[in-house]
């Protein structure tokens, strides 16, 4: 499941642009906070699950980052939460229930008229018909997670909505903050700044030009390690 998120938001774009021609579409992710923690182990696996530190033994007894078989317990918690997302979309008062949470959400400067004329058009095919039940109406976001990481993109429109349903659903899931609960939306990490631009799970995605890149950084990281490994003074690696 995890393995096609990416893919799978991308082909969302991908559909929104076929309903969404000359409109902005703005690529949206946000992050579980804690992630793994969020889930306690069965007492009986507990004693599994020590370390040793300062003279001292711990144990663990939530979920680790690192255990083999961790992103594959934790998969019913993104996959609950999509469905619940999808469900919150779809109703008139989650911005309401959410009011609490919502961020301030702000967008970059709209698309001159020239540019939206530049706007890369998407094709309808049999697999690919927009985001339009049969009755038109809008269908909701798929709310895709790699592990801990929910990706999705709406319009100016219905974005609110979008992470209004997103934050409650995880609550609804885990649990609501609470001293003893970590919050299990990470605001730290969220960008309330929305464009046509944004890195999902490392890649930049352009939704006007409907282009995947790397982002600066990793291109020129790679640039780096390609021009040392090239360089006439280098022996080899062993």
């Amino acid at each position: 499941h995890f393995a096609s998120a990416f893919i799978e938001t991308m082909r969302w774009i991908w559909n929104m642009r076929i309903t969404y021609p000359d409109v902005e579409i703005y690529p949206c992710d946000d992050d579980i906070g804690s992630a793994f923690r969020l889930v306690p182990y069965n007492p009986n696996v507990v004693s599994m699950h020590g370390f040793a530190a300062m003279e001292k033994l711990f144990f663990y007894a939530r979920m680790t980052f690192g255990d083999c078989q961790s992103p594959s317990d934790f998969e019913s918690i993104p996959r609950a939460r999509s469905q619940v997302a999808r469900h919150l979309w779809q109703q008139t008062d989650t911005i309401q229930q959410a009011a609490q949470h919502l961020p301030d959400i702000t967008f970059a400067p709209p698309p001159s008229a020239e540019t939206v004329a530049s706007f890369v058009h998407a094709n309808r095919d049999s697999l690919n018909q927009g985001v339009l039940d049969a009755h038109g109406n809008r269908l909701p976001p798929p709310y895709r997670h790699h592990v801990d990481d929910n990706m999705f993109a709406e319009v100016a429109t219905f974005l609110t909505q979008a992470v209004a349903a997103s934050i409650l659903a995880i609550y609804w899931v885990v649990g609501f903050p609470h001293p003893r609960q970590p919050d299990a939306f990470s605001f730290a990490k969220l960008v309330t700044l929305y464009n046509h631009i944004r890195k999902l799970t490392g890649t930049m995605v352009n939704t006007r030009t409907m282009m995947l890149s790397l982002p600066d950084y990793k291109r020129a990281a790679i640039v780096d390690l390609l021009s040392d490994w090239i360089s006439p003074t280098k022996e080899g690696y062993t």
